[in-house]
């Protein structure tokens, strides 16, 4: 079985790796503070962060978010 691809608008990419990428490490992000009609797709592009970015973690209710301190993964 296929599963739907949903594209998501630039704009709201921008926007949400925006906010991700401002984040301190250890700090988090409640979604509340995310309009209520605008979490879901925020959740969407914060997903596609963290499938790119490997440094943000979300609770089990994806209902917060927490940057990850950043660790080099070179075997110099």
């Amino acid at each position: 079985m296929k599963k739907d691809i949903t594209l998501l608008p630039d704009e709201d990419l921008s926007k949400c790796w925006s906010i991700l990428d401002n984040l301190h490490p250890s700090e988090i992000l409640e979604l509340k503070r995310i309009p209520e009609d605008r979490r879901t797709v925020f959740v969407e592009c914060a997903k596609q962060y963290a499938d790119t970015h490997h440094n943000i973690t979300f609770n089990n209710s994806y209902t917060k978010i927490r940057k990850d301190e950043f660790t080099p993964t070179s075997t110099k």
